[in-house]
């Protein structure tokens, strides 16, 4: 699919304006939107467990020997239910919480980095941005910003030219994929929708991905007002649906403004530390302010030979 609606930012009032514009067209008032922050532009909204698939059989039931994109092909990759069982396992001892079923083990794993059918998405649109800048590298690839802006809008929206926070309105999205007009309490309904567990297993009663509301019940999570989508037994991205087209929107960040940006989110408190409440977030913050502050007075010539004068 093509995204309909694209937009750029280039500061925070621009990024809260368009914000303030996609909630009134979504006529979201009684909804809240929900936002997911990725460091490149070209990356599509697919989950860390269904990255790393290559296709095995093609619609016709034929062997692949290759990759290809071909429609209906069936693909295999990284066990992760396998992946969440052996987490079950391990993670035991360092729980502070004892999680009730699948769904809520599978919350916690993806928060430490197992690989899961769960997209992250958070309600609050600033901790979106930060997770879209603070790690975004840019391209090695000499470009304009404002040539890519153009291209951004016009004719390319996976263009590697800069980050992007992408929007979308859960309630509209769980209409189109399965006829319920709210985000899901996928934990507290576990014996009705048990077949996102391993939809493999399950076919056509799990094919679509859909939002579903996460427990708080892990520092991380409740930090970072986290929800997810989950997939089912269909892997494409969420960008790949042309029945999602409507629902989602991509806001485009180009690498030139970030530094800004990030600035003015620390004037407004979202930083590393407000993200990951650990300690070893308040020593990044600690590290990066005092290396900001070393080479904005060596450069000024404010410090000198790393001495306050």
């Amino acid at each position: 699919m093509g995204y309909k609606y694209r937009y750029v930012i280039k500061s925070i009032n621009d990024y809260l304006n368009i914000i303030k514009q996609i909630q009134t067209n979504e006529k979201s008032y009684t909804s809240q939107l929900w936002f997911r922050g990725q460091s490149r532009s070209e990356y599509r909204l697919n989950p860390k467990g269904l990255r790393n698939t290559v296709p095995a059989m093609n619609s016709y039931g034929y062997k692949i020997d290759r990759p290809s994109t071909g429609y209906g092909d069936y693909h295999i990759g990284p066990n992760i239910e396998r992946m969440l069982s052996k987490f079950k396992q391990k993670a035991i001892p360092f729980l502070n919480y004892m999680p009730r079923n699948e769904f809520e083990w599978m919350f916690i794993a993806q928060h430490y980095g197992l690989p899961t059918r769960l997209l992250d998405w958070t309600d609050n649109p600033l901790v979106a941005l930060y997770f879209a800048i603070y790690e975004a590298i840019p391209s090695d690839i000499e470009t304009n910003m404002e040539d890519d802006i153009q291209t951004f809008l016009n004719n390319n929206e996976y263009i590697n030219g800069g980050a992007a926070v992408h929007v979308m309105n859960p309630s509209s999205f769980n209409n189109l994929s399965c006829d319920i007009n709210e985000p899901i309490d996928i934990s507290a309904q576990f014996e009705r929708w048990k077949m996102y567990v391993n939809p493999t297993l399950h076919g056509v009663d799990a094919f679509l991905p859909i939002a579903i509301l996460g427990n708080h019940i892990d520092q991380r999570i409740r930090a970072q007002s986290g929800h997810f989508t989950l997939h089912g037994s269909n892997i494409w991205p969420l960008d790949y649906y042309i029945v999602f087209e409507d629902v989602i929107h991509k806001i485009f960040i180009p690498y030139d403004v970030i530094d800004s940006l990030l600035e003015e989110l620390k004037l407004l408190g979202i930083t590393h530390s407000f993200i990951y409440p650990e300690i070893s977030s308040i020593v990044k913050d600690i590290t990066e302010d005092e290396y900001l502050r070393f080479w904005r007075g060596y450069q000024s010539g404010e410090i000198s030979l790393g001495i306050d004068e």
